[in-house]
C-alpha cells in the first residue's frame, strides 16, 4: 500500500466516522430532546399515565359495584 492508496483509505474512514457522529447526534437529541421533552421523558409520562388510569378506572370500577349492590339491596327490601 503506497502513501496514496493509505490517505484514500484514511479519507474514507474520516467520512464514515463523521457520518456516525452526525447520526449520533440525531439520535441523542431524539432520545434526551433538544430543548422540549425528548422519548425518555415522553416513555416515563407514559408510564405514570398508565398507573394512573389504573388505579383510576379500578376505583370507577368498585364504585359502580358498591352503588349495583346497594341499588340491589334496597329493591330487595322494599
Amino acid at each position: 500500500m503506497n502513501n496514496e492508496q493509505r490517505d484514500e483509505k484514511i479519507i474514507e474512514t474520516h467520512s464514515a466516522v463523521m457520518m456516525i457522529v452526525k447520526d449520533m447526534k440525531e439520535v441523542r437529541s431524539t432520545v434526551y430532546g433538544n430543548g422540549q421533552p425528548g422519548l425518555k421523558i415522553d416513555v416515563d409520562r407514559l408510564k405514570v399515565f398508565k398507573i394512573v388510569s389504573c388505579w383510576f378506572f379500578g376505583a370507577i370500577i368498585i364504585a359502580s359495584i358498591t352503588v349495583a349492590g346497594k341499588l340491589i339491596y334496597n329493591a330487595m327490601i322494599t
